[in-house]
């Protein structure tokens, strides 16, 4: 490995190294969240449900494997079942829940 590939690497590792802590962080802090109620007007903004598949929005084929827990948006908290969305700050959300804003965690 030559001095180029070695900073390519060290400078895509930076960014991945951060996020991972920041979720980590944001894990840890979530233990004193409440709770997002179906009823919160954000959470009915964006359609937000507890159990994906009591949601009449989600119609389509590829909609069938969408949950919070697979979401990009979704970061898993020390509760078990619940964590937290960008999407939805200062709240816990559920991780077999569902919303429009739902995008593909990346592999």
């Amino acid at each position: 490995m030559n001095r180029r590939q070695l900073l390519g690497r060290t400078a895509a590792a930076i960014p991945a190294l951060t996020l991972g802590t920041s979720r980590l962080w944001a894990a840890e802090a979530a233990e004193s969240l409440p709770k997002v109620e179906e009823s919160n007007p954000t959470a009915q903004a964006l359609s937000y449900v507890h159990v994906a598949t009591d949601s009449p929005k989600r119609t389509k084929p590829e909609q069938k494997t969408q949950f919070c827990d697979n979401c990009l948006h979704y970061v898993a908290s020390a509760e078990e079942g619940w964590g937290t969305c960008a999407v939805i700050p200062g709240h816990l959300v559920a991780e077999k829940g569902w919303c429009m804003v739902w995008v593909a965690k990346p592999a």
